[in-house]
């Protein structure tokens, strides 16, 4: 029988924000600069080198040069140059250019998804909730406060600040620690298979693979023991969780 749930941990980007459309909108309004000063380069290639370079970065953040970097501004600056270097363009002019405004046009974009405030006002009276989400700290909490998910976390886990990433165990048990509960108790909600999914079964954790619609996921099912596309289907798993426990006494 599974362990009623105690504790909600979830991932941040495209689960409870939407990340990749901020990200999409965003390098939509800085392309024209770059096909002003070079025409040649369409949209869509800069849009898939983009696409390359930022999932390989975030997806193994650990091993990235970004991982000590500071300064939210210097790690666009890095990501810019090096889809020009792919590109073929040699601008640091514009690398910088590009990069020092992506940060500001790129938040503005961002927003939580509709139902993530509600479902969080609504399940922060219950459990502890803990966010855990790789990336650069800074970057992080402006996205975190932008969004208002503050008020509704009781603990936040960033791997530059933790100084581990998920899927290493040692972010899940973090978390686990501070909400004081077993790992069978704890649900972790996220998008990102081997990350969130795979990353938390390794520690027993219970797991929600969350897919958003209109989202196109190309990873092998990490087989979680919950399939959501809102974080309305999370709270209706705990509330059940619950339920199951009060029939059962």
């Amino acid at each position: 029988m599974t362990q009623p749930i105690r504790a909600l941990f979830c991932d941040l980007d495209n689960t409870l924000c939407d990340n990749t459309r901020s990200l999409r909108q965003s390098l939509d309004l800085v392309i024209p600069w770059i096909r002003e000063r070079y025409p040649a380069v369409t949209a869509e290639t800069i849009h898939r080198v983009f696409r390359e370079i930022n999932d390989k970065h975030w997806g193994d953040y650990d091993h990235s040069p970004l991982r000590g970097i500071q300064d939210p501004i210097e790690v666009w600056i890095h990501i810019a140059t090096e889809i020009f270097e792919h590109l073929g363009i040699s601008d640091t002019e514009l690398a910088e250019r590009t990069g020092g405004r992506f940060q500001d046009i790129w938040l503005e974009h961002y927003f939580a998804y509709d139902d993530t405030i509600p479902v969080l006002r609504c399940l922060k009276p219950e459990i502890p909730i803990v966010l855990i989400t790789n990336g650069n700290t800074a970057i992080q909490w402006r996205k975190i406060r932008q969004c208002g998910l503050d008020s509704f976390l009781d603990a936040v886990l960033i791997s530059q600040e933790t100084g581990v990433s998920k899927p290493d165990p040692r972010i899940f048990q973090h978390a686990l620690a501070l909400a004081s509960v077993a790992p069978a108790e704890a649900l972790m909600v996220g998008d990102h298979a081997g990350m969130d999914i795979l990353g938390a079964k390794a520690v027993g954790l219970q797991t929600a693979w969350m897919h958003r619609p209109g989202r196109v996921i190309t990873e092998p099912d990490p087989l979680p023991d919950y399939y959501v596309a809102t974080m309305d289907e999370v709270r209706d798993i705990f509330q059940q969780s619950i339920l199951s426990l009060a029939q059962s006494s």
